[in-house]
């Protein structure tokens, strides 16, 4: 069953054409920021995914308090992150996502950290 789960995936994705190849460039578009919380205690942890389509895309993400203080610890890397913070208070996880035509945006999500 395994087997043909893989098999099925590899079809696919060898099946997919290319839009860069073909010289069109994928529309650029940052539609969203989610979290998976938006309430939590202190020292959890939750994951934060970008919604996002374009051309190689980039992902910045940063973390700081209202009072811009730069706070929280991002684990991980490119559309999926984790998050958590060792205190309460309101905190702001901002994403920018650009493009390889420099196209960008950015979004914030707010997360409320309680004791």
């Amino acid at each position: 069953m395994l087997l043909l789960v893989v098999s099925t995936i590899v079809l696919c994705y060898s099946c997919k054409k290319d839009k860069s190849s073909t010289g069109t460039p994928t529309p650029f578009s940052f539609t969203s920021l989610n979290a998976s919380d938006t309430v939590i205690t202190v020292s959890s942890t939750i994951h934060i995914i970008a919604i996002a389509t374009g051309d190689d895309l980039t992902y910045t993400w940063t973390s700081a308090d209202l009072n811009n203080n730069p706070w929280g610890s991002i684990i991980g890397g490119g559309y999926n992150i984790q998050w958590n913070v060792c205190h309460s208070d309101r905190f702001k996880v901002t994403c920018t996502v650009a493009d390889k035509y420099n196209n960008s945006s950015t979004k914030d999500v707010f997360i409320n950290c309680k004791p």
